[in-house]
């Protein structure tokens, strides 16, 4: 029920702050869009990850009749190669595209090779496109535990790391904030006894401010290290199952000078303590030069002055 209602909290979400169309479309539908829309934008996470959707499937847009503009802004593609058959495959579907873009370098080289020239390029993930200010709109600044913690956002992970975070909590003295249960594909069933405070029905709003609000921040998710970054919180990132799991985390973290931040759980609290701190204004001013790059990229792909 705990889980039933973090996603109906997540729905709600959605409606009271996401601008979609009435029609909701699918598959079979979808291509009467054309009679709706002038351009097609799409995006973002691993929508271009072959072992997960069709090389033909809609993310490619090819329903999209030839007279209408085709922008993609960030894919992830989650994979480290494409088979020929693969590539062949792309180099259709994007032959049409006005602008084309991945959210990490990885992805962008194995485009470009498909591609056979240099026509993708790399952007920010569109949570960082915009000011922070508009996540602090959308979240709280008050520590609504009026104490120190630490907040463990692991989609997968391992029981040895949930035991180092908590021998580091123990070492710091802090409570540990968690949300359990977050890949239904692999449970880790000491997820059942982790944690002092677990938020089983947290909105995407108290996602924010959890991470906002909290001292250190353990994770293998990107998008909570996204966050982190943002709110200038001390995290630190166990490497993810796979290796282009791991590749989009040590891209953005060697892009912002923060790789010493991935870390092992074979570490001892001592040596995770001593990890090289983030100079947080040369994060700021190196995201300030990317979110420009990234919106000069949505500004030219739309002929907008």
């Amino acid at each position: 029920k705990r889980l039933r209602d973090r996603n109906r909290n997540i729905q709600d979400f959605v409606d009271k702050y996401l601008n979609v169309s009435e029609k909701e479309y699918n598959e079979e539908n979808i291509v009467e869009a054309n009679q709706v829309y002038d351009a097609f934008i799409c995006g973002s996470d691993q929508i271009w990850n072959p072992k997960l959707t069709s090389v033909d499937s809609m993310y490619w847009l090819p329903f999209v009749s030839e007279d209408k503009l085709k922008v993609s802004y960030a894919p992830s593609i989650g994979v480290d190669s494409f088979s020929e058959e693969q590539k062949k495959s792309i180099r259709k579907n994007l032959s049409t595209f006005k602008a084309i873009s991945s959210r990490e370098e990885n992805g962008t080289n194995l485009i470009n090779e498909a591609l056979g020239q240099e026509k993708c390029v790399t952007v920010l993930d569109p949570t960082l496109l915009v000011e922070r200010k508009i996540w602090d709109e959308l979240s709280s600044s008050e520590n609504q535990y009026k104490e120190p913690y630490i907040f463990v956002y692991m989609l997968r992970g391992t029981k040895k790391q949930r035991k180092l975070i908590e021998d580091f909590a123990k070492y710091k003295g802090y409570k540990i904030v968690t949300m359990p249960f977050l890949d239904n594909e692999k449970i880790e069933m000491y997820d059942f006894c982790f944690g002092d405070i677990k938020l089983w029905d947290a909105s995407p709003a108290d996602f924010i401010s959890v991470i906002r609000n909290a001292e250190y921040v353990f994770t293998d998710s990107f998008h909570c290290m996204l966050y982190s970054c943002m709110y200038h919180r001390d995290f630190y990132t166990f490497p993810k199952i796979g290796q282009a799991q791991i590749n989009r985390m040590l891209g953005f973290q060697k892009m912002v000078s923060a790789s010493e931040r991935m870390i092992s759980e074979e570490l001892s609290v001592e040596e995770i303590d001593k990890v090289k701190s983030i100079d947080w204004n040369d994060l700021d001013s190196i995201l300030e030069r990317k979110r420009k790059e990234s919106k000069k990229y949505l500004m030219e792909a739309f002929n907008i002055k």
